[in-house]
């Protein structure tokens, strides 16, 4: 630089910015801003008001916070569109247009830039949301809230909150996640029960359901939808005992019926499917409902399958004959039927169970039933018999003359040990309480230093 150069190309930054700030001619100041090589480049852009210079400096600069600085403090709406359109996808064009979609979302007049707004809320990355708010044709609030992403579709649906009908049209044309939102805010219940009668989208079928008040087409959808999710929802909102007893009945999904089954009052309905139904978890909760014990027994003695998807119906059984059942169904767990007989208190029916019983696990839980059964009432292990004291305390009986011990474990009198350098055995026997009787049961050996 020359000795009488300019004084906003010196070096001191405070003094070319004071130089700056004495300037008034624009044009200079433009060119300030595209030769300073200080931050005077940023006193000269904050001194020009004409948005074409603003813009040829914009244009002319290659420097990023040059150029961002310029196009910021552009208010010419016309002049900067059309240098976006110049620009096009460039760095500068995607900052031009951020500027573009800023100035007509805060401080251009709405009404005059309807078309812009729209273009902003569908295409544009900036302030989209915003430029939704303020559009006003119904037509493009509905067009954004189906065709925009994230804010502007959520603004646009929330400004047809009140528009019954554009937000059917919303949920009929829209992706899954769009359509739900429409539906959050829709209440009326003539369009609730069209779309819960054809929207395509089964999401959206289920969730207008739940919100519909009108029983009739609530019975249409559960009856006739082709998911079973929808009429699962329908299901739980109908209060007609003869649908519900439709749908339990003719539904093809277990699980619809069971919801139809979970809200039916009428006993002998419950009790008609909870006996003779074949599907064992709709059984199974109509045999819940039941409220008479009989009834329940009955259920339980003609449909022993009910317990496979419910062991604890084993707890409310009071009839013997309906445990056996249980006890006796090949197509149950093991798990159930031993079950069942654990909870079994009729001597002779342990009998029967033991001798007629194919499964060996069972059997085994029948004999060890049948063991406590003889214990707690005295009984003859072989003829069944009540015994006497006398006969008790012989440990006989004196009908069929069968030993009646009462054998436990005792450690002092079970175990005996024998070493012989590491080998170990143990001889295990039990011990009957009321006569002394000491029988083998079997033996442990091994080797080693621990015999516990």
């Amino acid at each position: 630089m020359g000795l009488f150069g300019p004084a906003w190309k010196s070096g001191n930054v405070d003094k070319a910015i004071r130089a700056v700030e004495k300037m008034t001619d624009e044009s200079e100041l433009l060119t300030v801003a595209l030769e300073a090589t200080t931050q005077a480049r940023f006193a000269a852009l904050k001194r020009i008001q004409d948005s074409s210079l603003l813009l040829r400096a914009a244009s002319q600069s290659s420097d990023r916070s040059i150029y961002e600085a310029a196009l910021a403090r552009v208010t010419d709406i016309e002049a900067l569109k059309a240098f976006c359109a110049v620009e096009g996808d460039s760095h500068k064009g995607l900052c031009a247009d951020s500027c573009l979609s800023k100035l007509l979302v805060e401080k251009a007049d709405p009404a005059l830039y309807q078309a812009d707004l729209k273009r902003i809320a569908l295409k544009s990355a900036f302030l989209p949301g915003k430029a939704a708010q303020k559009l006003t044709a119904r037509s493009d609030l509905i067009e954004v809230a189906i065709k925009a992403k994230y804010d502007a579709a959520r603004a646009a649906i929330d400004k047809l909150s009140g528009d019954p009908a554009a937000l059917c049209e919303i949920v009929f044309k829209s992706e899954k996640t769009r359509a739900l939102q429409a539906l959050e805010s829709l209440r009326d219940q003539d369009q609730l029960e069209k779309i819960a009668l054809g929207c395509p989208e089964s999401a959206c079928r289920k969730a207008a359901v739940e919100r519909l008040n009108k029983e009739a087409a609530v019975a249409r959808v559960a009856l006739e939808d082709s998911s079973a999710e929808v009429r699962l929802a329908a299901a739980g909102c109908i209060a007609s005992p003869s649908m519900l007893a439709r749908i339990a009945a003719e539904d093809p999904d277990r699980y619809v019926r069971c919801a139809a089954i979970d809200r039916i009052e009428d006993q002998s309905l419950l009790n008609k499917i909870a006996t003779t139904d074949g599907d064992a978890l709709a059984a199974c909760h109509a045999a819940q409902r039941l409220t008479d014990q009989a009834a329940f027994d009955n259920a339980l003695r003609r449909n022993p399958g009910i317990v496979k998807n419910s062991e604890a119906l084993l707890g409310r059984a009071k009839d013997p004959q309906a445990l056996y059942a249980v006890a006796m169904d090949d197509q149950l767990f093991p798990r159930s039927r031993i079950l069942a007989v654990k909870a079994m208190e009729d001597y002779e029916l342990l009998r029967k169970l033991i001798k007629e019983c194919r499964k060996h696990d069972v059997v085994e839980a029948a004999r060890e039933r049948k063991e406590v059964l003889e214990k707690q009432r005295g009984l003859c292990p072989k003829c069944g018999r009540a015994l006497s004291p006398d006969e008790l305390s012989h440990c006989r009986c004196g009908a069929c003359g069968a030993e009646a011990h009462d054998f436990r474990f005792s450690e002092e009198n079970v175990v005996s040990a024998t070493e012989r350098d590491s080998y170990w055995s143990r001889d295990i026997y039990r011990v009957c309480r009321r006569c002394g009787k000491r029988e083998f049961v079997t033996k442990y050996e091994g080797w080693g230093t621990d015999v516990d």
